[in-house]
């Protein structure tokens, strides 16, 4: 449950820095 709590704000995070870089 942890791990995957962490990768839901990895991807997150990941997304948002996508769209700001866009």
């Amino acid at each position: 449950l942890e791990s995957q709590h962490i990768i839901e704000v990895t991807g997150l995070k990941k997304t948002i820095k996508e769209v700001t870089d866009g």
